[in-house]
């Protein structure tokens, strides 16, 4: 009725504002967790985690081993491991969506001021972005280059759909992870029973939780550590990807990212093992 009321050819006093009501109200209800629907819908057999299952970030010892050009050579990698490299390579240094990534071509790429930057409007907001790439980054795509022809042709997007694309690049991704140790740490997640409403904890491998939309988060998170996010404190975006982590996990990664920018990141490199990912009580990096 109050729908009715508000969209009433004789309602004189129809604004932007009231559009913009009803337009976040149904985003409410779109967005909700399914909790209560699952609780009145028994047959639907949900498992609904207490916070959003991509979770994680990449602790940054796997940073460390990313970054260090000498740890990995992507051209000695199996082809499947050598696409998932550098799509993960791109969106750390991007913070782009796996749908995004699928649309960039050499035409996204831009110099300014002598630098190579990633230029694109987003598939999901339609913003603009302007993201400096690591030199790591332009250096793997020079090689790339030479080695096929096309700086993203590893990236493996040809003659598939961008669907199918996401959903083999998430698998590729956890078979990559896996050959890490510092990736089999165990992860502990809270999931509540559909039926029974218990809460329930499951355990698994970090790489078993890694998705195509963990590296955006982890530098995002990375970013709001060390107060370059540019998101305002009040903003959706900046809740979703807060997390809460310990002073230790914190100070380890400022002290990366300092190493990082005065590019003493492979000399002044921590033992492999000394770097640990620190959760709090919920498990959450």
């Amino acid at each position: 009725r109050d729908l009715k009321r508000r969209l009433a050819p004789s309602d004189t006093g129809l604004a932007v504002n009231s559009i913009a009501a009803i337009i976040n109200k149904v985003k409410t209800g779109l967005t909700n967790r399914f909790d209560e629907y699952c609780y009145v819908q028994p047959k639907l057999k949900f498992s609904i985690p207490e916070e959003d299952s991509d979770t994680i970030v990449l602790p940054v010892e796997m940073m460390e081993i990313l970054f260090a050009s000498d740890e990995i050579n992507p051209f000695e990698l199996p082809r499947p491991h050598e696409r998932a490299y550098n799509y993960i390579m791109f969106a750390l240094s991007t913070t782009c969506r796996a749908s995004d990534i699928y649309e960039t071509t050499a035409d996204h790429i831009r110099e300014t001021n002598g630098e190579l930057e990633f230029q694109k409007l987003t598939r999901k907001t339609n913003s603009k972005v302007n993201s400096y790439l690591y030199p790591v980054v332009v250096d793997l795509m020079n090689r790339n280059i030479e080695r096929y022809g096309d700086a993203f042709y590893p990236l493996g997007r040809e003659n598939t759909t961008r669907q199918s694309y996401v959903s083999n690049m998430a698998g590729t991704l956890k078979s990559f992870f896996k050959q890490f140790d510092c990736m089999h740490e165990v992860y502990m997640q809270e999931v509540r029973d559909p039926n029974t409403r218990e809460l329930n904890i499951i355990k698994k491998p970090l790489y078993e939780m890694v998705a195509t939309h963990t590296m955006r988060r982890t530098s995002i998170t990375y970013m709001q550590i060390m107060g370059m996010s540019g998101h305002t404190k009040n903003s959706k975006s900046y809740e979703k990807y807060k997390r809460f982590v310990p002073s230790a996990f914190r100070s380890n990664v400022q002290n990366y990212i300092d190493r990082l920018s005065q590019g003493n990141l492979v000399e002044q490199r921590l033992a492999p093992g000394a770097l640990k990912v620190i959760r709090d009580e919920r498990g959450a990096a």
